[in-house]
């Protein structure tokens, strides 16, 4: 992978978006600093980052973890969570959730491909500008392959993402990194519950009592 990273950003003209995520079988070692310094992106579940955890904890703490993982280089970490996705970014969103989508079935590795297929689409769809508007397209697809799991071939099309986004009609609010821990964000809406480990970000009502979605017509 280190290879490939530097092939990347030594190719002549404008560089390709490096999204990655760990595979199995995971190897031994870590990835050097200057590896990591190379990813616009990295989706990894909180479990696969334990070796960066900073060496002075004595117990797991995601936050200090994603902070370390910015300070060797990489632009915007995303945290699949049971549905929903926990966004550390050095851009001006800094830190914040994604609600979470409920669905009968676990989170499956075809579902995390569904988020960074959907992930690198939106960003060359958008001239590569990273938004909240992105994060939360790139959680509903991988909400729509879990969901879509009994089927032969669960990977979303888009007109499956927006329909989901449509019924869902979730919005998301960036805060400032270091602004509040990402565990301190909530999510409410039928059928759903607050959670501690950054499932979602508090949804914003209309004055009707509906809710807001950022996507346009929804």
């Amino acid at each position: 992978m280190q290879r490939t990273l530097a092939l990347a950003h030594g190719a002549p003209g404008r560089r390709p978006l490096l999204i990655v995520t760990p595979g199995n079988p995971y190897p031994d070692g870590s990835v050097s600093g200057q590896a990591l310094s190379q990813i616009d992106y990295l989706v990894a579940h909180a479990w696969e980052l334990g070796r960066y955890a900073p060496p002075d904890r004595d117990t797991f703490d995601l936050d200090a973890v994603a902070r370390r993982i910015l300070a060797y280089g990489v632009e915007t970490l995303c945290i699949p969570t049971g549905g929903g996705c926990t966004i550390y970014s050095e851009t001006t969103l800094g830190t914040f959730s994604v609600p979470t989508f409920p669905s009968a079935y676990k989170e499956s590795s075809a579902a995390r491909d569904a988020f960074c297929a959907a992930l690198a689409a939106k960003l060359i769809e958008g001239g590569r500008e990273f938004s909240e508007h992105v994060a939360l397209w790139a959680t509903a697809a991988m909400a729509a392959a879990t969901a879509d799991y009994p089927l032969p071939n669960p990977m979303p099309d888009r007109q499956r993402v927006e329909q989901l986004l449509s019924r869902s009609r979730f919005t998301v609010s960036p805060r400032a990194f270091g602004e509040t821990a990402a565990g301190d964000a909530a999510v409410s809406g039928p059928g759903l519950t607050g959670a501690g480990d950054g499932a979602g970000s508090p949804l914003s009502p209309r004055l009707d009592g509906s809710r807001r979605s950022s996507i346009p017509g929804a």
